[in-house]
Formats: C-alpha cells, structure tokens, sequence
C-alpha cells in the first residue's frame, strides 16, 4: 500500500487501527545510551505520580513537577513512583536535536506535511499514564519507538462519566479511574465495547476523533504523536469558546493556587 492507500484507510475508518511495518524512521534503531547522548544535559519537565491506590485519577496539576536530565530519568528509582516528560511539543522542546528532529515525518501514513513542528513526544517510566479522556480536536497518530504501552479505547458513545474538571480546551476527561483496580472499571472493560491494545515498538495506532482512550506504559517508553485536523474542528472551537468564556467567570473569583488545581492550562 501507497501513502494515498494509507491515508484513504485513516480517512474512512471508524475504529482504531493498528499499522505495522510502515515507520521507517531511524529512531526506531536508537538504545538507551543513543536517546541518552541525543537529549544530552537538558533539563526535562516530568510529572512525578504514585503506584499506589487513589480514588481519583492522578489529575496533571495533582501531580508534583520534578526537573532533570534524561539520564536522570533512567536512574529513577524512587519506589512506587513514576516519572512522565508527557504531552511536550517539539515545536518548544528539542530545537537544536535535528537527528531526532529531521527523522519525524508521517508522510507515509498520507500527511508529508506534518513533521517534528506538529508532533508531541512522550518519555516515561513503568506506571506512567494518561487518565481516561476524548481529544476534542481531530484525530491521533501515535509512533510507539520504544517500551510497550497499554490502550484502553473506547467508542464515542460509551458514558464514562465525563467531567470537565479538571478544565482543558483540548480534551473532557473521564472521572473513572482506569489506573486503579475497582469494580467499576472492571464492568466497563467487560461490558463496553472496550478496544484494549498493547503497542509495540515500530506499531503506529491511528486512534479516531471522539474515542475514548486511557493509556499507560507497561515498561520504560517513548512515543511520538501528530493531530491531523479535521473538519468539523471549527464547530468544536465555538463550543469550547463559549466553555472557556464560562470557566473564566466562575473561577474568576478564586485565588490562583485554586485556580491550578481545577485548570490544566493557562487562561
């Protein structure tokens, strides 16, 4: 299959696919010790969250902000924790890595112009996850390149309990905690129609606008991702601007330290 075929496929698909042997990026020929001398001394921004049982999800501003180098990173030990560089967009992180830049591209799945400006990468350890959400904006392309990682995808239809606190523009959040054992996620794996997914290194998972997905490493991993816009977006933008303009109102009275908890990025 041409890039055309591909990209004809990720069009019209209504469920996750999984594509295998068409990222040809060299990154996926790169150990340790090469992403080690590649990201050098930066200082990385990592979310640091626990192992052990909560109630709640572990929320972004739940979670403790620790700084250091990626070789930092590997001789994290800390006992039931986990350290995540997630969701960091390499238009702002990385600009002067160019053999790490210059190897991104998604031409091959159909969008020759999406590159690293376009992309977000993700470093983390075993444990490391995402609580349960929806993207509001177009579509996902996730390039596993090393470690495996866990998705749970569910289908735009399924009730899991939505919230939009914390608030997001990008994303509505679900208020179960997927990460934890409970009998409650244990009947919505079981009576959903639950994708559930181990990726692979060298597997890109296209994931479609509106699904639901809860991910997690299952060991040391890093990822790359795009969102391709689509077009009802624009409709979308109009329904989180008047959102927005709500959030604004109703903690406008709030001090900032409260104003953190309930807001993932700044308004």
């Amino acid at each position: 299959m041409n890039s055309e075929d591909i990209k004809t496929i990720i069009k019209t698909a209504t469920e996750p696919v999984v594509f295998n042997n068409l990222l040809k990026w060299q990154l996926l020929d790169w150990d340790i010790s090469k992403w080690k001398e590649c990201l050098g001394n930066t200082k990385l921004q990592f979310r640091l969250g626990s192992k052990k049982y909560s109630k709640e999800p572990q929320w972004e501003k739940t979670c403790e902000i620790v700084k250091g180098t990626f070789e930092d990173f590997l001789n994290f030990n800390e006992e039931n924790k986990w350290l995540y560089f997630d969701y960091k967009y390499l238009n702002q992180w990385f600009i002067d890595k160019f053999d790490l830049r210059n190897e991104i591209s998604w031409e091959n799945y159909g969008y020759s112009d999406m590159k690293a400006e376009d992309s977000t990468i993700w470093i983390g350890s075993e444990g490391a996850h995402t609580p349960c959400h929806v993207d509001t904006y177009g579509f996902n392309l996730v390039a596993q390149l090393t470690g495996r990682k866990l998705w749970l995808l569910f289908p735009p239809n399924t009730d899991l309990k939505p919230t939009r606190i914390p608030y997001e523009e990008s994303t509505v959040y679900s208020s179960i905690n997927f990460y934890c054992p409970s009998e409650t996620m244990n009947d919505y794996l079981s009576n959903t129609n639950c994708k559930k997914i181990i990726l692979e290194p060298g597997q890109v998972l296209f994931v479609p606008n509106g699904w639901w997905h809860y991910v997690e490493n299952l060991e040391l991993s890093i990822s790359i991702n795009t969102w391709i816009p689509i077009d009802k977006d624009h409709k979308k933008r109009i329904f989180e601007a008047i959102t927005l303009s709500m959030v604004k109102s109703l903690t406008s009275c709030l001090k900032n330290d409260e104003q953190d908890v309930l807001i993932n990025n700044a308004i």
